[in-house]
């Protein structure tokens, strides 16, 4: 709240949120690692032409899976936070949803494992696709498992268990890809290696919630069926639109531009999602936080307060690595994936400033799933996507990768962004607080405009990865102090929840004391 104290009620929540957030993200970030140098590999040894044909497999799975285990894990996230001291509940809904999501997953696995050999031959005329089509069929189904697996875990609390569960799949992914490509199999193994992975991640994911809290089997029941369709329908239809999209991308971009194409925006697109992981983790977490706020009602008319914390202290540090990696996206580039991905640079640049300028968006939605009110949150989504699959039909054939980059990474996030501030401030009441947030942005824009002209400047060698990092750690914090942008306060709730997470503590300790210099006080 501007200027007062935070309540201690709502401190304590942000600070909880926060410890298991990082806990989660930290987790994300060592299996990112992997899948990381995971796609190195692949992106090197396979070059440009088949990292697009290996990209064009991995989009029909993600196509085939955009339901995001059909909207279940999402259900799971939301109902399990408010039930989890029923016991009986609690394995009424996770059997019903593992039967009700497996049961959707298996038949359109089997439905892409049929129509592979068509996809293959009539739309792109490669025969010697078909099989790795078929592979990522598969892959969807598993994926389904996996999700569930984790959602079911975070939404009972387990996320140290939930982190486990994805390293074990970043991992396995790894070696068996690795392994595969290097035996001769190639596009194929890659492939293969991804859904060796995902099976490994669900296994363990479903060993965990067995040993914790799933104890038995139960029966399906029409109430409970009811109940979790009546809440995945809408979330699943906003996630089929969605990340529908996304994989429709580069499904069209295979069909209107070359392989080569293909491979350099995939290239950008995955390690831009190294960034994004930043995102997604946290609102994750803070799907079960806004739920269980929303059902107190000592602190439900507090969650502004908490929307808007949760959406600065983001900001605070994912815009600053977004500006970072802006600029030095060549380095970065030639580095990772070689000089041989010659547009991979631009197109990584669009992307994550894309997917920072959507982060209002993105928290909204979560506020407003977190609320159960998903037919709202269908009805916003559905809007923009429509609005973006239009612009991917109609750009795609003739602009090629730069009119998938105008449709998803520059309009739609700012449709979203428009659409879910006017829908919080009517539902719920409170005003966005977007002053600090803005010059938060502001100020990462200013620092990455001069990082990107030093590298300009010293003709983008390897070296300046370092040189600005350093530089953005030394300058953002007087720029932002100097404009209002931190307070003593702020400052004080990053200590206190460095002082939770003892992983971490030694690193922030000095970027935060650093920083206080700079802070204006309360």
């Amino acid at each position: 709240m501007p200027g007062e104290e935070v309540d201690k009620e709502v401190q304590e929540i942000g600070l909880s949120t926060a410890k298991r957030g990082v806990i989660f993200l930290l987790g994300k970030f060592a299996s990112s690692l992997v899948v990381l140098f995971l796609l190195v590999f692949l992106a090197r040894y396979l070059q440009p032409a088949d990292y697009g044909i290996y990209s064009i497999a991995v989009a029909f799975s993600g196509l085939l899976g955009i339901g995001s285990a059909f909207g279940i894990g999402t259900a799971f996230r939301k109902m399990l936070p408010e039930i989890k001291k029923d016991h009986k509940l609690v394995n009424e809904i996770i059997s019903n949803g593992y039967v009700l999501a497996s049961g959707i997953g298996l038949a359109i696995g089997i439905a892409g494992y049929l129509a592979s050999g068509y996809i293959a031959t009539s739309l792109y005329g490669n025969a010697a696709l078909t099989f790795p089509l078929q592979l990522a069929s598969i892959a969807e189904f598993i994926g389904v498992l996996f999700n569930l697996a984790l959602a079911a875990l975070v939404g009972l609390n387990l996320v140290k268990e939930a982190t486990i569960s994805n390293i074990a799949y970043s991992i396995f992914n790894l070696i068996a890809s690795v392994g595969l490509v290097i035996a001769g199999y190639g596009v194929v193994g890659a492939v293969a290696g991804m859904l060796v992975g995902l099976l490994a991640g669900s296994l363990v994911g479903l060993a965990y919630i067995v040993i914790q809290k799933w104890h038995r089997l139960v029966s399906p029941t029409r109430k409970a069926m009811k109940k979790l369709t009546g809440f995945s329908i809408p979330v699943v239809t906003s996630h089929v639109a969605t990340l529908g999209a996304q994989n429709l991308a580069v499904m069209l971009l295979g069909l209107f531009a070359t392989s080569v194409i293909v491979g350099n925006y995939s290239a950008a697109f995955k390690l831009a999602r190294f960034i994004e992981l930043s995102i997604t983790s946290i609102t994750f977490v803070l799907l079960p936080a806004f739920s269980s706020t929303l059902s107190s009602e000592n602190v439900a008319h507090k969650i502004g307060s908490i929307y808007n914390k949760s959406l600065y202290y983001t900001a605070l540090i994912l815009f600053p690595l977004v500006a970072y990696m802006a600029s030095t996206a060549t380095p970065w580039l030639k580095l990772l994936v070689s000089s041989g991905y010659t547009l991979a640079p631009q197109y990584f640049v669009i992307i994550i400033a894309g997917m920072a300028l959507g982060l209002i968006g993105t928290y909204a939605g979560t506020l407003v799933v977190g609320q159960g009110d998903v037919k709202r949150f269908m009805k916003y989504q559905v809007l923009a996507v429509v609005i973006q699959v239009a612009l991917l039909l109609a750009l795609t054939p003739y602009l090629q990768a730069v009119g998938v980059l105008v449709a998803l990474f520059a309009i739609t996030p700012i449709v979203l962004d428009i659409i879910y501030m006017k829908a919080l401030e009517d539902q719920f009441k409170f005003k966005h607080q977007l002053r600090q947030f803005s010059i938060v942005a502001v100020s990462s824009i200013a620092i990455g405009l001069a990082l990107y002209a030093l590298s300009i400047y010293l003709q983008q060698h390897s070296y300046l990865i370092a040189v600005n990092a350093v530089l953005a750690l030394l300058l953002f914090p007087p720029v932002i102090g100097l404009l209002g942008g931190i307070k003593a306060k702020d400052i004080k709730f990053i200590r206190d929840t460095a002082e939770r997470l003892k992983p971490i503590r030694w690193l922030v300790h000095p970027i935060v004391s650093y920083a206080a210099i700079f802070a204006r006080k309360d």
